[in-house]
């Protein structure tokens, strides 16, 4: 396994479809009861925040212009990021 795929298969924040040209499902995968998440477009702008159960599913983007966004979320004691782009 490459050091890329290494940090890949490390994330736990799971997006798809990514790209999408519509919303996108985010899914955290930790043992941790509450994940506090920020996403960010890439002027650095902060377009939304809030805190799920790490067993929950979320939907966002729908209404996102086109472009690169960055979600932002502190799980097990770090800041984990994933780019998502919407055309």
């Amino acid at each position: 396994m490459s050091s890329m795929e290494a940090l890949v298969n490390e994330n736990p924040i799971n997006a798809y479809p990514n790209p999408s040209n519509n919303a996108f499902t985010i899914q955290f995968e930790t043992e941790q009861e509450q994940v506090e998440f920020m996403i960010y477009d890439y002027n650095g702008r902060l377009v939304e925040t809030g805190h799920v159960m790490s067993d929950e599913t979320i939907h966002i983007g729908e209404d996102y212009v086109a472009g690169m966004y960055l979600v932002v979320a502190f799980i097990d004691g770090e800041h984990k990021i994933i780019r998502l782009v919407k055309w």
